[in-house]
Parts: C-alpha cells; structure tokens; sequence
C-alpha cells in the first residue's frame, strides 16, 4: 500500500484496470483504474483532458494546440475538453489572485 501526497503527483495515466502515477521523481504502477483513482482526488485540483490522462492544475506549464505539458512532458488533449480546461484554468488563476 503506498500513499501520496495528492499535490506531488504531476498527471496519472490510464492503462485498462491499472495507473501510472507520475511524480517528479518516479513513477507508481498502480492496479486501480482511472475512475476510482479521480474520485479519490480533489476535484478542483485535477482534470482529466484526455480519456486516458488526469493532470494535476498546478503542474501544468503550456498548453498549445492539442497538447498539455507538464513537467516538460507531452500529454495529449481531447479536441471535446478542449474549451472546458481554459475555462478551468482561467477560473482557477482568477480566483487565486
């Protein structure tokens, strides 16, 4: 059993019925799948920009195009949650000035 610090992880990706979760200085394979894994993150913290990627907010550097970075690695972004991750994004920088 391993616990995390929700604000380390920097994304977490899909693998059928296991995730990767990434930190900056590793990586945990976990047997869990997406679903339970963001339910038990915060939502405002986390989305999910792709049916296989959650992104931590705070971790991600860029977004151009379809792609996010974070960490300086390329994760791809769904063309359908596109739009709702600048309104996320832009809400979140709002509220936190």
């Amino acid at each position: 059993f391993i616990r995390f610090v929700w604000t380390d992880i920097l994304y977490i990706e899909a693998m059928q019925n296991y995730v990767k979760i990434y930190l900056k200085d590793k990586v945990y394979l976990v047997h869990q799948t997406m679903h339970v894994t963001a339910d038990m993150l915060p939502d405002k913290a986390f989305f999910r920009i792709h049916k296989s990627f959650l992104v931590n907010l705070s971790h991600i550097e860029k977004i151009s195009g379809g792609r996010v970075y974070v960490n300086g690695t390329e994760l791809p972004l769904s063309k359908y949650r596109r739009e709702e991750l600048f309104k996320t994004v832009v809400s979140r920088n709002l509220l936190s000035r």
